[in-house]
């Protein structure tokens, strides 16, 4: 008697690497947005060579952006295993081998949760510490005297309704308006230097990205499907062409 194959364990990064598979950039930003942030830390950091940190640092474009303008090194963290290698891969094309590092875990995992730094990058994963006030103080404990952070959250551009939270599965007070949020920054004693909005374009350019993907896979699965079909009918003529054969030896 055999004993039947535990099906395989979906992978959990399947659907944000299929979401994300045209974009450098993991969220509604241009690459020419953080060109023009890597700019601004560039011009504000302390002198001195750079130590940088990328918790959640996706394909590693924010990371390499910065440290193409300073000198110095830097480490990402991505649970993510298919954007760590490519993270890792753009750095090494573009920075040369051994400036930027990744380690594929989660933050509390990682190594370079007991290092300092004097940049800290978190654009998308605040996740990995909670909340806003949560990231700040993490953040924070892992800066140098006069480091940087570079910081992405979520915001409500207008007041949500009950509808839209429902849809979404979050609660009103998941995220305030941009400007509670710059206030709340500042309240946990930052100074915020610079702050700025993701553009429609970015938005929409994320949206688009995840229609053609979504087409894409109606196609691969409709390929899958005929494929299937072909086969089938494949076996069925050959079982066929079998009995075909038996029975002409039957009348012989």
């Amino acid at each position: 008697m055999t004993t039947p194959e535990t099906p395989p364990s979906p992978d959990p990064f399947g659907f944000t690497t299929a979401g994300h598979a045209r974009l450098r950039v993991l969220g509604p930003v241009s690459e020419e947005a953080v060109g023009r942030w890597a700019e601004r830390v560039a011009a504000k950091h302390p002198i001195g060579d750079a130590h940088l940190i990328d918790v959640g640092c996706g394909k590693g474009e924010w990371a390499v952006q910065v440290l193409a303008r300073l000198a110095g090194d830097g480490v990402g963290v991505e649970p993510n295993p298919s954007f760590a290698h490519a993270a890792l891969t753009r750095a090494e094309e573009r920075l040369g081998p051994g400036r930027f590092t990744v380690e594929n875990c989660h933050w509390e995992d990682a190594a370079a949760v007991h290092d300092r730094f004097t940049i800290a990058v978190c654009t998308g994963s605040l996740q990995a510490f909670g909340r806003l006030d949560t990231a700040l103080k993490g953040l924070g404990e892992r800066l140098t005297p006069g480091g940087l952070a570079l910081l992405g959250t979520p915001y409500w551009r207008i007041p949500p309704d009950t509808a839209f939270l429902a849809n979404l599965g979050a609660r009103a007070d998941d995220h305030t308006s941009l400007e509670d949020t710059l206030a709340e920054v500042r309240a946990l004693g930052w100074e915020v230097l610079a702050s700025e909005a993701a553009s429609s374009e970015a938005r929409q350019r994320v949206t688009v990205n995840r229609i053609i993907r979504d087409a894409e896979d109606l196609v691969d699965r409709v390929h899958e499907v005929v494929a299937q079909l072909l086969e089938a009918i494949d076996r069925e003529c050959r079982r066929h062409r079998v009995c075909d054969r038996l029975n002409e030896r039957r009348l012989l």
